[in-house]
């Protein structure tokens, strides 16, 4: 609903009745100061999330009084409906109240968030002797670092501004062409500055939600955008263990179960060594988190490497 303020015309009509003191037209959203989620309180941008507004009415008493005005609740709109000096004594129904408006006329309805479930993922704090939340960031951590101080980290990393946090990931605050000049990491940071990547996890919800389902938005990006970047990655690796294995492409095309290949021994065994080091990179990277799919990716690790000489065995024999 829009709405257009009279007194703001450049000629407004002597008619237009002012509106009382006090009463301002338009929305206004006021948030409670304290919304709990079991024992844990939600902050500020927590509560802006839930948006499932639902009238007010039958929370609210059917007459109110606000602004030297009685307002009538209407149950068939769900408004409350005002008029300057209109009083039940002279008009004993609220039919022409509702029905037949008039210049002056005011009304006002009330929506509110009510209690619901909710989910959060976030990280569990303390904040002024409240349990509160903080959003969850990746930290830096070594490998002897017990898990209590990790988790000070993550509660230390949530309570820092996203923006001081973003100006870590280069080596030297210089902005621009020269930060890029001065460092590789600089070139790698703004080439990806652009990139949706999982800076932080503050998911909220206002239904209870699977497990899985925070994480499935996290990064929202297109698997062929994904399968390119792979791509060229593998490209990248196997031109390099080419080029390593150029100076050894004699000893190479000796080895009996790579022979059979003649002159394309070598790039036989760059592209063997390609594909099975990128699955067992994506394994180790899988371990933590996803086991069943780490575990494939060492056997298709284990059948890249040995494939290529069975065959090669096989070509060999007959």
């Amino acid at each position: 609903t829009t709405h257009q303020d009279s007194l703001r015309f450049r000629k407004p009509s002597p008619e237009n009745p002012r509106p009382p003191t006090g009463l301002r037209l338009g929305t206004a959203t006021h948030v409670c100061p304290r919304v709990e989620l079991g024992a844990f309180l939600l902050t500020d941008d927590m509560v802006n999330s839930f948006r499932r507004f639902e009238p007010a009415m039958q929370l609210l008493p059917q007459r109110i009084a606000a602004h030297g005005l009685t307002f009538f609740a209407n149950q068939k709109d769900g408004y409350y409906y005002a008029r300057p000096g209109f009083s039940l004594v002279r008009n004993p129904t609220l039919g022409g109240l509702f029905s037949k408006h008039e210049v002056g006329d005011v009304r006002v309805r009330f929506l509110c968030v009510p209690e619901t479930n909710a989910t959060v993922v976030a990280v569990q704090c303390q904040k002024d002797l409240d349990e509160t939340f903080v959003p969850y960031r990746p930290v830096c951590q070594g490998p002897c670092i017990d898990e209590g101080h990790a988790r000070d980290y993550r509660v230390e990393a949530g309570f820092r501004p996203l923006k001081e946090l973003r100006s870590e990931t280069t080596c030297c605050s210089t902005g621009g062409c020269a930060g890029c000049c001065c460092c590789a990491c600089n070139t790698i940071a703004c080439i990806c500055a652009q990139e949706v990547v999982t800076e932080e996890i503050c998911y909220v919800s206002d239904s209870l939600d699977p497990i899985d389902m925070p994480f499935r938005s996290v990064v929202k990006r297109s698997p062929w955008r994904v399968w390119n970047f792979r791509v060229m990655g593998l490209a990248a690796m196997f031109l390099g263990v080419r080029l390593f294995l150029n100076p050894f492409s004699g000893m190479v095309q000796g080895v009996p179960m790579l022979e059979v290949y003649g002159g394309a021994a070598t790039v036989v065994f760059a592209a063997m060594i390609t594909l099975a080091t990128s699955a067992l990179i994506a394994a180790v990277a899988a371990i933590p988190y996803r086991p069943t799919l780490a575990f494939r990716w060492f056997v298709a690790a284990g059948l890249m490497a040995v494939v290529p000489l069975l065959l090669g065995t096989f070509s060999k024999g007959h």
